[in-house]
């Protein structure tokens, strides 16, 4: 099997992984798929030869860890700053002054920011905007599984979202026929 075709097998899996996170009810469990989708997918950019994706998966693994320990030492803060600086750092060696290059640091910089948020609520609504910005990243770039995923991982977060606010979903549904009710001014 060749190295290309390698890749791609590999990268469905951890964009399939890393999409699934958001269908998780708890922050610790979506944060432990998303560390491991986040490794699949360093894998697969690695073997596409893309290392300004490679790396971000890297940061994003070091995001995703440090979230899951977040409270536990005084020092969680501030190695999440860190990447912050991370990400900085490896979008300045790799500035090509397009678009894709701007949505991909606002998107860092919102994924980084939402591993603050302990409120599951929270964190979910900081989800919906990080995905956004994936989505539009992907699309841009012409990345049909990367857009595929970051839709996949929109919606999951913005369901559960939606759930958590009380929210039932049938109410969103667009009513086709039925409540005929006569307007009367």
């Amino acid at each position: 099997m060749g190295s290309f075709l390698l890749a791609q097998i590999i990268g469905i899996l951890g964009y399939a992984v890393y999409a699934s996170s958001g269908y998780f009810k708890d922050r610790k469990n979506i944060l432990l798929v998303d560390a491991l989708g986040c490794a699949i997918c360093f894998i697969h950019w690695h073997l596409l030869g893309d290392m300004r994706l490679a790396w971000s998966n890297i940061i994003w693994l070091y995001v995703a860890l440090l979230g899951l320990l977040q409270g536990q030492s005084k020092f969680d803060k501030p190695l999440l700053s860190l990447s912050f600086v991370m990400v900085s750092i490896m979008m300045y060696f790799n500035w090509e002054n397009r678009i894709t290059d701007y949505t991909i640091l606002i998107g860092n910089y919102i994924a980084i920011s939402v591993k603050y948020y302990t409120n599951i609520i929270k964190f979910r609504r900081q989800s919906c905007i990080s995905f956004s910005f994936v989505v539009v990243h992907a699309a841009l770039a012409g990345s049909i599984p990367g857009t595929i995923c970051g839709l996949a991982s929109l919606f999951a977060h913005a369901y559960n979202y939606l759930l958590l606010k009380g929210y039932h979903l049938k109410r969103f549904v667009p009513v086709l026929y039925g409540s005929r009710k006569k307007i009367t001014n």
